[in-house]
């Protein structure tokens, strides 16, 4: 549990879509990619007193591909977003020591030249004492780094709100 000055802080510095055009993201690969994999199996979410949302699979080093797809089509709709988003640049960081994260950096490598957005994806020794310097908004569910964050986008959210599984913020 967090305090409510803590969940009052990281709320505050919630974005929303419309006001990611422009700017640069920093994303947290494995927390993004794993949340919304366990929204498309319709397994229980959180929607914790920051206003994040968040899995409780407690996967993490265990992390593997879904092999019935889920992979994919969470990371079409990462990209979807980002190009409704307009971001000016995005980079997402995968944190080195976690199986496949070198696949998937190399993975969000294609899917980012193959698009219109600007980026790169990148493994990084500490997820959360790096991947702020890399972007305006960080875009993870991850505490300590929306503790670090100026600025967070909760796209996991946003997306779960989107298919329905959660009401609209307001």
């Amino acid at each position: 549990m967090v305090s409510s000055e803590a969940a009052a802080s990281r709320k505050s510095k919630l974005r929303f879509l419309n006001e990611l055009a422009g700017g640069t993201l920093a994303i947290d690969g494995f927390n993004v990619l794993i949340t919304l994999e366990e929204i498309l199996r319709g397994s229980p979410l959180v929607l914790a007193d920051d206003g994040v949302v968040r899995d409780i699979s407690g996967l993490s080093s265990a992390y593997r591909p879904d092999p019935e797809g889920r992979t994919g089509e969470a990371f079409d709709l990462i990209f979807s977003a980002l190009d409704e988003a307009g971001p000016q640049k995005v980079f997402f960081g995968f944190e080195k020591n976690m199986s496949g994260s070198g696949i998937l950096t190399t993975h969000v490598r294609e899917r980012l030249n193959a698009s219109a957005i600007r980026g790169d994806a990148s493994t990084l020794q500490s997820v959360i004492k790096t991947l702020p310097f890399f972007g305006d908004v960080i875009v993870s569910g991850n505490s300590a780094l929306l503790d670090r964050a100026d600025h967070v986008f909760d796209l996991a959210g946003f997306l779960a709100r989107r298919k329905g599984v959660l009401p609209q913020p307001f």
